[in-house]
């Protein structure tokens, strides 16, 4: 049976003021299979802001890296873009 493994993920995310979108990426940076991490601010309030993360690694696993965006008092609103890719098996 043929391997689909994530090798980029698009979150729209609401975090407060702190931590920083430095410190946010450098946590995620640090999740096994992760390599890059873009993170765009869009809005900004008064103690929140909605940013952009964009995730790219060889074998991303969502629900690692939904935690340590949760442990950082962040929500993801959505999933705005996948992209997968298919390994043969043996």
């Amino acid at each position: 049976m043929d391997t689909v493994k994530v090798q980029k993920i698009v979150l729209d995310v609401l975090k407060p003021m702190e931590p920083s979108i430095l410190e946010l990426s450098r946590n995620i940076n640090a999740v096994d299979g992760v390599d890059k991490v873009s993170v765009d601010i869009l809005e900004i309030d008064k103690k929140v802001e909605n940013v952009k993360i964009s995730i790219e690694g060889p074998s991303l696993h969502y629900e690692n890296i939904n935690r340590i965006i949760e442990n950082m008092g962040a929500t993801i609103h959505s999933i705005d873009n996948v992209l997968t890719i298919k390994e043969p098996s043996d």
